[in-house]
């Protein structure tokens, strides 16, 4: 058996694949292998890797084997210096040297730190099929992995990336674009409070961090100068927006606040009541799960 696949015939995320995503990130914040280690059998592969500590300034981190196809997970923030590191970085853009893009510094960093080991025990599916899925901090840094393997001489023949929770972790200064790859952003929503439109009942992690100017409330003349310096966040893919009974694509939310720093702000202050939908086992497993027993 092969991993689930990632979306259904239609191109939308597969709830099943949402479902074990979910599982195998939260496993990750438990410090449980048991999950990856009955994935790995089910699909006849090995877990070749499980760094769960939660003192760490790095992503936790997942890696399931099967022949040349992979499985990376990365879990998010589990301590107060990620924390600190989060807010200062978004301060302190840095420039990716494998793409010339502007990114979350600690983001990148922590990547930084284990990305050679990772790729070097995925090396069979560099040639075959790379699946990355992470949560929040995870999901930022494997934007940022993904750009890098997509930017390689020689890329996966299938590069597949899920997101839960993701925050902003590039711009696009300068930044040389790597050769297209699936991604697809799962945002948790919740159900029947969107009164004011698709951008309102969302994770508000998903809305930083904003521009760096933003973050004083600086108005839309400053978005030239800011686009210029690099200090604009952006989203790429496609979000989807999770409830208990439906998993749809949120176009208002891409089109007009995710890639829009000017009103990015105003995204996260509307949406700080919301913040429950961000944690990864009673908001995103919780209504995987759902969705999954639905879709049977």
């Amino acid at each position: 058996m092969s991993f689930t696949p990632q979306t259904l015939p239609d191109g939308t995320p597969n709830p099943a694949a949402v479902f074990v995503n979910a599982t195998l990130i939260c496993g990750l914040y438990r410090g449980d292998p048991t999950a990856f280690k009955q994935y790995a059998d089910l699909v006849g592969g090995k877990l070749v890797a499980f760094e769960s500590d939660p003192a760490a300034w790095t992503p936790d981190y997942g890696v399931i084997l099967s022949g040349d196809k992979a499985l990376v997970v990365f879990a998010g923030t589990t301590n107060s210096a990620q924390w600190v590191g989060h807010m200062m970085s978004a301060f302190f853009p840095l420039i990716d040297s494998t793409n010339n893009n502007s990114v979350v510094g600690q983001f990148y960093l922590g990547l930084n730190v284990i990305e050679n080991a990772i790729t070097e025990l995925i090396q069979p599916a560099l040639r075959g099929t790379v699946i990355l899925a992470g949560h929040s901090y995870g999901a930022g840094a494997l934007k940022i992995y993904a750009d890098h393997l997509a930017g390689r001489d020689q890329t996966p023949d299938s590069l597949q990336l899920m997101t839960f929770g993701e925050p902003k972790s590039t711009g696009d200064l300068f930044r040389v674009a790597p050769r297209p790859y699936q991604h697809l952003r799962i945002v948790a929503r919740q159900q029947g409070d969107n009164k004011r439109g698709e951008a309102v009942g969302l994770d508000p992690v998903t809305f930083t961090p904003p521009g760096i100017l933003q973050c004083f409330k600086f108005p839309f003349l400053f978005t030239v100068p800011l686009n210029l310096l690099g200090l604009k966040w952006k989203h790429f893919g496609t979000a989807w927006g999770l409830t208990d009974f439906s998993l749809i694509p949120l176009s208002v939310y891409d089109g007009f606040v995710a890639n829009f720093d000017p009103i990015a702000w105003t995204g996260i202050t509307q949406n700080l009541n919301y913040a429950y939908l961000h944690y990864s086992d009673t908001s995103y497993l919780s209504k995987a799960l759902s969705l999954y027993q639905r879709s049977q």
